[in-house]
């Protein structure tokens, strides 16, 4: 017997026997929908007004039949119960619809004695599931102009369905929160929040937990956003219960006892400023440098060089190290400046300069007999030799730091190099345990960047395997971390893999936005390799859109744009290739040659 699965959140999407079908017509979509999410009989006359109000009835049945008869020659004639005056949709175990799906959920977790706001063991994973299965508003991406019963119908359905998922979400919020599982109810109550931008109760738990979870700036942040959009678009002020615990956060920020807060004071919301923290940095290592203090250098290495890494500042990071190596002659320090600078240089796409720089610093800790160190350069020597495409030799340098890393029994730099290995090991079945073990080490350390690296990691593992609501989640969570601590390749580089996610889950405005300001902090701090993917996303994201011209510059300007891992380019030759079994060869060449100029970056070359 066929299997049909029909989804009916978001645009309508049908699969026959694991084969994707489409329907020319959206009354045919309509009429489907209808009759899988409304059971039992109904009469053609009531159908052929539903659906064609403005046709005469004679007219409005013959259209009706049309329609059925195109429904029918893209999925069969089974699946429909009919007789001369009526029909009906026959369920059974070969069709699987999401509606349905969602409202067993619903039913099944509402049935218990609590009621769904109160989610226990038992029901938890029935809301969860209901969630999921609910990415979309209902048929959102269906739109008939001259059928206002139908119409009016589809919006209420749409009400009823997305008051059900908010339940199930503040369900799942209350259950995680009651159990000290912080991030799983972080990212339920965003996504309920997100659901409808006016919400007083949804926009209140996040800002709880946020502030339960010490990220008062992104609390802080969250409010004065909320406060301008009522502000905006109905003329009212927030609840009392928010500015009351706004200005319990001021009053500590007015204390001296968060620093931390003082980012989201000056309005940085991607980080693209210098901190004032960074510039006294920068004038200690000169100091040191013009002293030759080589002990000072030692100890501040490491610091110094995340402090660079944070605030994007490539260039600039690598004359600083310099002059560090013109005023020491240690081996050993050398050596560990060396693999810094190899860094930074392959985050703006110089890898075999990286290569050399890493390959000399690793040359440098074997002589020093350094474990640690020698763990570092393997590791990153590792990542930028699988960015050249050298992949079995840059695992085995990857697998080889986290041996290193564990017999030293150093759980951070342990987590880190399990992050490497995993991130380099997506689309295969390791890829998941060993992000899931590195996770585990880096929350065990409190250690924040390294949470919020490795949930990127876990967003892109869930994008690979198509799981997009899994993949939002994470994602969200690793982008807040990274706005708080203002890393921005770390920003840039979790915004363009959100930007998948809301592709994926067919958000192609809020794709675009996270595109877009992936695009603009990547190109700020000019890191190449991840310019690279983020063209290929927005390519992506033209093409999906069918702006096929536009979708061959991104791709061209992907594929020629110096720096970037041979994998991209690779993706962008193939897009090319592609998109030139669909565009004319005279617009395909117009659209590469203009892409080729980088003439098609949003805001200029």
């Amino acid at each position: 017997m066929a299997r049909l699965e029909l989804r009916f959140f978001g645009a309508p999407r049908m699969v026959l026997d694991g084969r994707p079908v489409k329907l020319d017509r959206h009354k045919a979509e309509a009429l489907l929908a209808y009759l899988v999410v409304e059971p039992g009989e109904h009469r053609r006359s009531e159908l052929a007004v539903l659906l064609w109000p403005e046709h005469p009835p004679a007219r409005a049945r013959a259209a009706l039949r049309r329609t059925l008869f195109a429904l029918s020659e893209v999925i069969g004639r089974n699946w429909f119960e009919a007789d001369g005056g009526s029909m009906a949709f026959g369920r059974d175990r070969s069709v699987w619809a999401d509606v349905i799906a969602f409202e067993e959920s619903w039913t099944r977790a509402s049935g218990h004695p609590h009621g769904p706001r109160d989610a226990c063991e038992a029901c938890i994973d029935e809301l969860s599931r209901a969630v999921a299965l609910q990415p979309s508003d209902f048929l959102s991406g269906l739109v008939l102009r001259d059928a206002p019963r139908f119409d009016d119908w589809q919006r209420a359905m749409a009400e009823r369905l997305r008051a059900l998922r908010a339940e199930a979400l503040e369900g799942c919020v209350r259950f995680h929160t009651e159990r000290a599982q912080a991030d799983e109810a972080l990212s339920f109550a965003r996504e309920w929040a997100s659901q409808d931008p006016l919400d007083e109760k949804s926009h209140e738990a996040v800002m709880k937990l946020l502030v339960a979870g010490g990220r008062r700036g992104a609390a802080l942040r969250l409010y004065e956003d909320y406060v301008r959009r009522l502000e905006n678009e109905l003329g009212i002020e927030p609840p009392e219960s928010m500015t009351a615990l706004c200005r319990q956060l001021r009053l500590r920020l007015a204390s001296g006892r968060d620093s931390a807060v003082e980012v989201f004071q000056n309005g940085v919301k991607s980080g693209v400023s210098r901190s004032e923290g960074l510039d006294v940095a920068i004038a200690r290592w000169k100091s040191a440098c013009h002293r030759g203090d080589a002990r000072a250098l030692d100890g501040a290495l490491d610091s110094f060089h995340c402090r660079l890494d944070q605030g994007g500042l490539y260039q600039e990071g690598n004359v600083l190290l310099e002059l560090a190596l013109g005023s020491v002659s240690d081996a050993r320090l050398v050596g560990r400046v060396l693999a810094r600078q190899g860094v930074l240089y392959s985050c703006t796409g110089r890898l075999e300069k990286a290569r050399a720089l890493l390959e000399e610093g690793l040359r440098l800790a074997v002589v020093a007999g350094n474990p640690l160190e020698l763990g570092y350069c393997q590791n990153r020597l590792g990542y930028v030799l699988f960015a050249l495409g050298h992949r079995d030799r840059g695992l085995r340098l990857v697998r080889l730091s986290v041996k290193r890393y564990r017999e030293a029994e150093s759980a951070s730099g342990l987590s880190w190099a399990l992050n490497v290995m995993g991130h380099l090991s997506i689309g295969g079945e390791r890829a998941l345990p060993i992000l899931a073990n590195s996770l585990d080490l880096a929350r065990k350390s409190s250690d924040e960047p390294r949470i919020a690296s490795v949930l990127n990691s876990l967003g892109k593992e869930a994008l690979a395997r198509k799981e997009f609501t899994r993949a939002r989640r994470r994602l969200e969570q690793s982008l807040e971390r990274r706005r708080d601590r203002r890393h921005r390749i770390g920003i840039a580089d979790t915004l363009n893999n959100l930007g998948s996610a809301f592709l994926g889950l067919g958000q192609v405005g809020s794709a675009t936005g996270a595109l877009e300001e992936a695009f603009d902090v990547a190109r700020s701090i000019d890191a190449r390799p991840l310019l690279v993917e983020i063209l290929l996303g927005m390519a992506r994201l033209h093409r999906t859109e069918r702006q096929l011209e536009r979708a061959a510059e991104l791709a061209s300007s992907a594929l020629h744009l110096p720096g970037g891992w041979s994998d991209g380019k690779d993706r962008a030759r193939t897009v090319l290739a592609e998109l030139s079994r669909e565009l004319p060869a005279r617009s395909l060449a117009e659209a590469v040659a203009k892409g080729r100029a980088l003439e098609s970056f949003p805001g200029g070359p």
